[in-house]
């Protein structure tokens, strides 16, 4: 399953222009997660390794729980460029 998770990341990773470099982290239970912060916001990107993932912000005063969107890496394409690289590239 981490496999999955991976390569899941990893074509997200490839389709989007980033500007700055993530914290990565793979979990025993195959979750890949991806971060980036800035003071108090944030983006959460977590690949499940089944071809869907989450993203999620933190605002000041909020949690990453409290914002998210499931996308689905085969049918959200054009929808992952714009949205997930504008959230990014904050």
């Amino acid at each position: 399953m981490a496999s999955g998770g991976i390569e899941d990341a990893y074509h997200v990773i490839r389709s989007i222009n980033l500007q700055k470099a993530p914290k990565v982290e793979v979990n025993t239970e195959g979750l890949v997660t991806l971060q980036w912060q800035r003071q108090d916001r944030g983006i959460l990107l977590v690949f499940h390794g089944d071809k869907s993932f989450t993203c999620s912000t933190k605002e000041p005063g909020m949690y990453y729980i409290d914002s998210y969107e499931e996308f689905s890496i085969l049918r959200d394409t054009s929808l992952i460029k714009s949205r997930v690289s504008a959230i990014i590239n904050f």
